[in-house]
């Protein structure tokens, strides 16, 4: 809904992608840290030294807690929008049995 790509696997594009002020959410909630830290960094998943996490705090967005914590977290700030708004929540489990579908 952010970030268009034919491919999920792209997730170092969809990382950066988030920080594009044409569409950049006002909740960002999930996984994943490997696409966001710099290669220099154990674990890391990209090919490039862009500290996205960093990015998105200098921004003036923060660190995630739990689940519920974030999705509550995410109702608070987007029930704000007196034109209402639209939260999708999705496990990681939900989000793997769609894999088939790739």
């Amino acid at each position: 809904m952010l970030a268009h790509t034919r491919k999920r696997s792209e997730q170092n594009f969809i990382a950066q992608e988030m920080l594009n002020p044409l569409h950049r959410p006002d909740v960002i909630l999930g996984g994943g840290s490997r696409h966001f830290l710099p290669k220099s960094v154990p674990g890391s998943k990209r090919s490039d030294e862009r500290n996205i996490i960093e990015e998105f705090k200098e921004q003036g967005y923060t660190d995630q807690p739990t689940l519920m914590d974030m999705t509550k977290t995410a109702i608070n700030v987007l029930s704000k929008n007196q034109k209402g708004f639209f939260l999708m929540v999705e496990g990681a489990s939900i989000d793997k049995q769609l894999h088939a579908m790739d």
